[in-house]
């Protein structure tokens, strides 16, 4: 379990709690979610997930959105970290995850593609800038990723 489990997470005042995760599948790659044409990020990558409502934990929070997103059941597997960027408009606050795809097959509910990539793969893709902290910590330890499934 995550530090999380069964308790809220305080919300911190003008700061946007939000959620991500790191989706392994059975293979060991990991999806990665574009944005599409239309949308404020157009063109760019990132690990999906969705903003934290003050009623829920971050684990509930990844789960909902990654159903509401993608339209699969995923399982939290552990806590990558959290990550603040105060200067960001607006503050964020990014809760990241590492999930094993449990039931379905994503589909691209909320972004224009979605690809399955290696781990050593995803820094081809062109990410949103607040997604290359979660990548070199990837990178830097790769054992994050893999495991047991």
């Amino acid at each position: 379990m995550t530090p999380y489990h069964n308790r809220r997470y305080p919300l911190r005042r003008g700061m946007l709690d939000v959620c991500l995760a790191v989706i392994r599948s059975p293979d060991g790659k990991v999806l990665a979610a574009r944005h599409a044409k239309g949308s404020r990020h157009a063109g760019f990558w990132e690990f999906p997930g969705g903003k934290l409502e003050s009623d829920e934990t971050p684990e509930q929070c990844i789960v909902r959105e990654i159903y509401e997103e993608l339209g699969v059941h995923i399982q939290v597997v552990k806590t990558l970290g959290i990550f603040e960027y105060p200067h960001n408009l607006p503050p964020l606050r990014m809760h990241a995850f590492l999930c094993d795809l449990i039931e379905g097959r994503p589909r691209a509910l909320e972004h224009d593609m979605l690809l399955w990539l290696k781990p050593e793969s995803l820094t081809e893709l062109n990410w949103l800038e607040v997604d290359y902290e979660i990548l070199a910590c990837l990178q830097r330890d790769t054992s994050r990723v893999q495991g047991p499934l």
